[in-house]
């Protein structure tokens, strides 16, 4: 039985030509009983901003690296919450041409699927990259365990053992069974949103379950009863988002949430329709070709990138030049235990 796990890991990382990088991890956490988060930065590094479902934290520094409190006096969640930090490391600068090595420090609990966004300069062509992660383009269109454990993994009662924490519905988080009731989150460009807020309400019974987008900014839910409902998506640098749909419990259904960029004052709500369901009669295939079309804008930037931008400019305490055109790599790594994850590659000047 694991004290926390890590369901996801949303990496976002800033790089400069003076060889400066500002780094962003989102961890989608469950937790039984760890208090802290150890993470293993350089001696020289320090976390400047760190979040715990949605509060402001303050990291303690020790000995061993820095630490994150998980839990705090009246908060004991029984699901998934987000765990986020902010950290900028000094590195080497450019020079004309040669080669570049980025490692993300250990963390003291399993993450069962790391994703890591690496944003460059824009006046640098990239190529030859290694290290122990792979292209996110490389990843199987269906990454699941043959059964989705009751409830998702997103809720009260999901258990916390290896195969619960670890292995399961990382990509593949199909709604395939009655009760069942899922989809998946894009930002204005048609890229997926991790670490999204859902929250599903009957609007007959009141019964209200919760779940947090994964790196394919999928969602699942279990055992939701039939009738009308809202769905109710959070996230930061977005307008909040309603929908109301008509759930038949003995058909699952899936989603699509489509955000719009501003505060989470701001809401917007629209009708849902199944991309799956017997609402509309399209099948589950229409979603599967809007996540290839998703993964296929590499080039760009993601929702991640830019308020991390707006984040230097306006909140984080640190003076960095990060660039406001680059490219946008993206990289994936499964099952990290306690471990660095590097990636290495080569560049020239343009």
């Amino acid at each position: 039985m694991l004290a926390a796990v890590a369901e996801s890991a949303a990496v976002t990382t800033l790089v400069t030509s003076e060889g400066k990088t500002l780094t962003e991890i989102k961890l989608t956490v469950k937790n039984q009983a760890q208090p802290f988060l150890k993470v293993a930065l350089p001696p020289d590094v320090s976390i400047l901003s760190a979040e715990v479902a949605g509060e402001r934290v303050k990291p303690v520094q020790g000995p061993d690296g820095n630490r994150v409190p998980l839990l705090r006096p009246g908060f004991r969640p029984t699901g998934p919450y987000e765990v986020s930090f902010v950290f900028m490391h000094a590195g080497a600068p450019f020079a004309k041409k040669g080669g570049s090595e980025l490692t993300l420090p250990s963390m003291d609990l399993p993450i069962s699927m790391l994703n890591w966004e690496l944003f460059l300069p824009e006046r640098y062509q990239v190529k030859d990259f290694g290290g122990d992660v792979i292209s996110a383009g490389l990843l199987p269109e269906t990454f699941r365990e043959e059964m989705v454990e009751a409830g998702g993994g997103m809720g009260a009662g999901a258990g916390m053992g290896m195969a619960s924490g670890v292995f399961d519905n990382l990509y593949g988080l199909d709604a395939e069974f009655p009760g069942q009731l899922g989809g998946v989150v894009l930002d204005p460009l048609g890229a997926v949103v991790s670490g999204a807020r859902v929250s599903i309400t009957n609007s007959a019974n009141g019964i209200t379950m919760s779940a947090i987008t994964n790196p394919a900014g999928r969602w699942i839910v279990s055992n939701f009863p039939s009738g009308p409902g809202k769905l109710r998506v959070e996230a930061n640098g977005f307008q909040n988002l309603e929908q109301s749909f008509n759930y038949d419990a003995s058909r699952p259904a899936q989603y699509l949430s489509k955000l719009s960029l501003g505060g989470t004052a701001e809401s917007v709500e629209v009708m849902a329709q199944a991309v799956n369901g017997p609402m509309n009669g399209r099948n589950d295939q229409q979603l599967a070709q809007l996540e290839s079309n998703a993964k296929k804008q590499t080039a760009n930037p993601s929702a991640n990138v830019v308020n991390l931008q707006r984040r230097v400019a306006g909140v984080l305490p640190v003076a960095i030049d990060v660039p406001r055109t680059g490219t946008s790599f993206q990289f994936a790594r499964a099952l990290v235990l306690d471990e660095e994850t590097k990636v290495t590659f080569s560049y020239k000047s343009r």
